[in-house]
């Protein structure tokens, strides 16, 4: 066999064998590409789930000190028999933000009742 025979024996399957190995690296490349891909999704999910759980947390300790400063006014002023217009406004306001955050029940009982208290000029 002379040597042009045996190269071109040879080279055909060397370009196949570098073309085989090419097409597995980029296989493999693209596999963790993908990986990689989907790893991140689940990160950003999970962030999103524990950012929704402290939103919810921070949400509920609001409502609860609106809740008890709300009922503690409430209290003071009805023991007194009447509520200064400034403090009424500032009652408003935390119950108008109590009720946007979702509370409801026993706090609006207790704000329509401070609401037909006699509303005075000054404390």
């Amino acid at each position: 066999m002379d040597y042009m025979h045996m190269i071109g024996m040879i080279l055909p399957s060397a370009f196949s064998l570098a073309g085989g190995y090419y097409m597995y690296k980029l296989q493999r490349r693209d596999r963790i590409i993908e990986e990689e891909k989907e790893s991140r999704k689940r990160e950003i999910a999970e962030e999103k789930a524990a950012q929704k759980q402290e939103s919810e947390a921070i949400r509920n300790g609001l409502c609860a000190v609106l809740r008890d400063r709300i009922i503690q006014s409430a209290t003071y002023y009805e023991e007194k028999g009447f509520i200064p217009i400034r403090d009424m406004e500032n009652m408003s306001l935390m119950y108008k933000a109590y009720h946007n955050l979702g509370g409801n029940g026993l706090v609006t009982k207790v704000y329509k009742e401070v609401l037909e208290l006699p509303h005075i000029l000054k404390g």
